[in-house]
């Protein structure tokens, strides 16, 4: 897990990294790279049913995203309820349960 609540973090660099459990919310992450994010645990055992209901909302509430990337990020259960995403890059971004 990860929890970076009401942090400032400019430019910060999340890049590829597994947020399963992530909480962002209040934090100020202008410019941040999310790109090829996701939130889940890769088990193949597990059907993706199942998975969904054990993944941890990720939750970017009330953050300032304005200028990130989330480009190729792939999400379940997350949540961005008044957040700020001013010229936010999506590009192939997927959110199943967002």
């Amino acid at each position: 897990y990860i929890a970076l609540e009401e942090c400032l973090l400019l430019r910060a660099n999340f890049h590829s990294l597994n947020l399963y459990g992530g909480q962002f919310t209040r934090s100020i992450l202008s410019n941040a790279r999310f790109d090829g994010t996701t939130n889940f645990l890769h088990f193949d055992s597990i059907s993706s049913e199942d998975q969904m209901k054990k993944t941890p909302l990720l939750r970017f509430d009330f953050a300032k995203l304005d200028s990130a990337s989330f480009a190729r990020a792939v999400y379940r259960n997350a949540s961005f309820d008044q957040a700020s995403m001013i010229s936010v890059d999506f590009h192939l971004f997927f959110c199943q349960h967002c």
